[in-house]
This record gives structure tokens, sequence and C-alpha cells, in this order.
């Protein structure tokens, strides 16, 4: 469940879990510009999960803020210890290219394979709830339909 929004506009420091439709419903429905960027959220994980080797997907930045129109997408991908690149389908594969990313669904994403380790997962979700001001904020998992 994503919280209520804190006065300086970002989510309380944590991380909140929410489906998908919950992501639309309170974060992607209040103008045009979310409407449109959780499109993207929404193809985007629909995307990563026909890899069949998507296990997290955490979602930081203007997007999870209470501004009437965020910049972009900023996502971290975490995908399966035996993800291989050259095993996905071409379009799912412009997903793990920033640079069509970034034309294709004005988001950066990024990602890594759960080897990394928990420890490093955990430092890079610390980093993403720091604010450019290192205040705190929280930040959004989503729910894949497996996990809830």
């Amino acid at each position: 469940m994503i919280p209520e929004f804190q006065k300086d506009g970002n989510l309380p420091k944590g991380v909140h879990r929410a489906s998908v439709d919950d992501v639309g419903t309170s974060l992607g429905a209040s103008s045009a510009r979310r409407k449109w960027l959780f499109g993207s959220l929404a193809r985007i994980v629909e995307l990563a999960k026909s890899t069949g080797k998507l296990e997290r997907v955490i979602i930081w930045g203007s997007f999870v803020s209470h501004k009437a129109s965020p910049q972009d997408l900023d996502l971290l991908l975490i995908m399966k210890q035996d993800f291989a690149i050259d095993h996905v389908a071409a379009e799912a594969a412009k997903l793990f290219d920033h640079v069509q990313a970034r034309i294709l669904f004005n988001a950066d994403i990024f990602w890594a394979k759960s080897s990394i380790g928990e420890e490093m997962i955990d430092l890079w979700l610390e980093t993403y709830q720091m604010t450019r001001e290192f205040e705190p904020r929280g930040i959004v998992e989503v729910i894949l339909d497996d996990q809830e």
C-alpha cells in the first residue's frame, strides 16, 4: 500500500509495496502526464515479466512524489540469477538497453541479477531513498502477481 505524501511532497522513508493496479490508482491517475507515464510503467512490467526472470521492480524519483508532472520513470529491475539477455525476445530486450528504454518508455531503467546479493540490493535501495538534497524519502516496490 502506498501511504500519504509528507509535507515535502515525498513518501515517508521506506520501501512501500503495492500492486501495479495500486500504483496506477495512487500515482498514475492525477494528471495526463502521470497517466502516460503509468502506461509506460505497466508496459515495462509486462515486458520484464515476459522474460520469466523478473524478481523485483523498484520505482523511485519524481513519479513516486506529489509532483504534478513527473519528468520520467526511474526503475530498478532485479532479475533471476540465471537471466541471460541473449535469450530475451527483441521487444523485451529494449528494456535492458538504457538508451532504447529512455527513448521508448521515457524511463531510466537500471537492472541487475539477484546474484549480486541482498547486501548490494539493500545498499541501492537505501541510496534511492535519499533525495538529491540528502533528505529521506520513500520508494515503491511493485508486487508482482506471483508475490501476492
